[in-house]
């Protein structure tokens, strides 16, 4: 199995293809928005795309391929991706995430919201009586997302990422 093997938001995602007797690796970074494609642990193709839709050729043997990743949510997914065999679509496979089963609801949206207003007017108010600078306001803001973040992905908890696999004639 590859070393590049990774389901995760922060180590990138892998999807791994059997082709004509070889192996494609299909890995990308949601971070960073770097993506690369391995056939038989050699690099055939890299690039930088922060689309939610891109595209790699390459090439096995004679034949042309190309791998199509979509993605859906960033957060939520699913994220497709494609193989192609000389420009018609070969096999796909899909990484979902499944929501864990919970028997209690989340915080009602005007509770939730009603939270970052309060938040947001604490942090206007310790901001100006310290009179704390700019860079701060941004660090306040990353550490929302970053809870916001994590408290999104805990209801995935115990459930990791599955990936569907589809033959298309």
């Amino acid at each position: 199995m590859s070393k590049r093997k990774a389901f995760s938001f922060t180590k990138g995602y892998t999807f791994i293809f059997e082709e004509d007797g070889a192996v494609v690796e299909a890995w990308f970074s949601a971070l960073s928005g770097l993506e690369k494609v391995f056939v038989n642990d050699e690099l055939v193709s890299s690039q930088r795309n922060l689309s939610t839709d891109s595209t790699n050729n390459f090439s096995i043997g004679e034949n042309e391929y190309s791998t199509n990743l979509n993605v859906v949510s960033l957060l939520k997914g699913p994220f497709v991706c494609t193989l192609s065999k000389n420009g018609k679509e070969y096999k796909r496979q899909k990484l979902v995430f499944p929501k864990a089963e919970s028997s209690r609801k989340g915080l009602p949206f005007i509770i939730r919201l009603s939270f970052f207003i309060l938040l947001g007017a604490c942090f206007g108010v310790a901001s100006s009586y310290w009179q704390l600078s700019k860079e701060s306001i941004y660090v306040f803001i990353a550490l929302i997302f970053v809870v916001v973040f994590a408290y999104h992905t805990k209801s995935y908890k115990g459930k990791g990422p599955v990936i569907e696999h589809e033959e298309i004639v």
